[in-house]
């Protein structure tokens, strides 16, 4: 991957190019959610160099109520599910710059490169961060995880760190979770649906875990 040109850096406080007056908003709610958890949840965490790492490297999507990325690649390549960007053409135009947040609070704008809805994968690049003071490009390397070659063996212990939705859905009624906005979970892997395309993942998918 090579990266075509340098990294803007907005400087902290500036109209963040491309949000509307809510979005904008809402990024600033998160932001001040994330400051009050951060410390609460590295406590309550046993994490190792390599699960801290991919808590460095995971995004968050800053305008959206839910969605995750992670980053794959020090020069700013993350990978995210195609349908956060959008499921059809219109919402994908829309949403192409979209801005992100890290667990300590960086906020990014990235552009996607790559969208694939049957495989709900999409490639996007970091094309901002805010909170230069001088307002200046300036190359940056990003914490980053990388990506396996191999499914894990079944039973193997594995991590989940992700933005969840706010709403219930395994409730029978109309009701909202209580989740932090960054939430990790650890449980096993529990194998592959049979009989299922595990490169289609154009509705559920077909990896099996219960983190």
């Amino acid at each position: 991957m090579e990266q075509e040109s340098q990294i803007r850096a907005i400087s902290r406080g500036n109209h963040l190019p491309g949000l509307a007056k809510a979005e904008l908003s809402l990024l600033r709610r998160k932001q001040t959610k994330l400051a009050s958890t951060q410390a609460a949840m590295l406590a309550s965490l046993l994490l190792g160099p390599h699960h801290r790492n991919a808590l460095e490297a995971t995004l968050i999507f800053a305008c959206y109520e839910a969605g995750t990325a992670v980053c794959i690649h020090p020069e700013g390549w993350i990978l995210t599910c195609a349908h956060c960007i959008g499921e059809d053409e219109a919402k994908r135009q829309e949403n192409r710059r979209p801005w992100l947040l890290t667990y300590t609070n960086i906020t990014m704008q990235a552009e996607y490169y790559i969208w694939d809805l049957s495989l709900d994968l999409a490639l996007l690049r970091i094309v901002s961060v805010e909170g230069s003071t001088d307002g200046k490009s300036a190359p940056i390397a990003f914490p980053h995880i990388q990506l396996a070659s191999q499914l894990p063996k079944r039973s193997e212990a594995i991590i989940c760190i992700g933005q969840p939705g706010k709403d219930d859905l395994e409730s029978t009624a109309r009701r909202k979770t209580t989740y932090n906005l960054l939430e990790v979970s650890e449980g096993r892997f529990r194998g592959m649906v049979p009989g299922v395309d595990p490169r289609n993942n154009s509705e559920i998918g077909s990896l099996k875990h219960d983190a």
